[in-house]
């Protein structure tokens, strides 16, 4: 009787901290502050939210709790308590508050896990193709989410191109002049679309270890200004990293 009457007691006080729970607003990696939602098919991606175990999508409010027991023995009665299960690792979701930007171009594929998360083609991209132009953006400090558009200004994306992951042999360049996301080679339908971060930045907020397994992949990700002369040569980068490098003699 003790027993059940207390977990009744432990039950109610939790009813309210769980009315909250399903009412709150998981916050959008993409604005998130601090690195890149973006970037790992080769990095640390921008983003990844632990997603709450009772929703399954962006309007789902508490159906069914998962619930995790455990006792707590004072004197000689084993009082049993039960608290909700708010975050379950083993199923990945988006967002609750995610609408794709470009449904008809790219996906943000979600994975469990810091930065595990990738943007991948929903349509075939030919060589040449402009994937998408880069609209919406608003000016904001350098940070992991950020992209840089001249020597020093920095931008925000504000669209699921935040997804895109670094690679050192990637399949598309973000080209700042003429303010589009642009393929370099083929890619297929499912396949990832992914930047040479350094094309576009000089010195980064949050350097990191690549792994995307390319031939010429350069290990460590800092930024333009630490790729040697030698092997800057092998890769394309906007106008304003090109500056940069000609004044630190990093470029012929």
């Amino acid at each position: 009787m003790v027993t059940e009457r207390l977990e009744l007691s432990a039950l109610a006080l939790l009813a309210p901290r769980a009315n909250q729970l399903r009412h709150a607003t998981v916050p959008s990696p993409a604005l998130h502050s601090s690195p890149s939602a973006r970037r790992t098919s080769s990095s640390p991606d921008r983003q990844s939210f632990p997603e709450p175990a009772f929703t399954t999508g962006r309007s789902q409010s508490l159906i069914s709790p998962t619930f995790t027991e455990f006792s707590i023995s004072v004197a000689t009665t084993q009082l049993t308590f039960v608290s909700y299960n708010l975050f379950n690792s083993s199923t990945t979701m988006a967002p609750r508050n995610h609408v794709a930007s470009h449904p008809d171009l790219f996906k943000v594929n979600f994975q469990d896990g810091s930065f595990a998360s990738e943007l991948l083609a929903v349509k075939d991209f030919k060589k040449g193709d402009v994937i998408a132009s880069l609209e919406g953006l608003t000016p904001g400090p350098k940070r992991y989410t950020s992209v840089q558009v001249s020597r020093d200004s920095h931008i925000e994306l504000n669209s699921d191109l935040v997804y895109m992951n670094h690679s050192c042999a990637p399949t598309a360049i973000v080209d700042i002049k003429n303010r589009v996301v642009r393929a370099v080679e083929d890619i297929p339908t499912g396949s990832p679309i992914t930047f040479f971060y350094p094309s576009t930045e000089w010195d980064m907020d949050q350097p990191f270890d690549c792994n995307c397994h390319a031939k010429r992949c350069l290990g460590e990700i800092r930024g333009a200004r630490y790729i040697p002369k030698e092997k800057a040569q092998a890769y394309w980068f906007n106008e304003h990293i090109e500056e940069l490098q000609r004044e630190e003699g990093l470029v012929n």
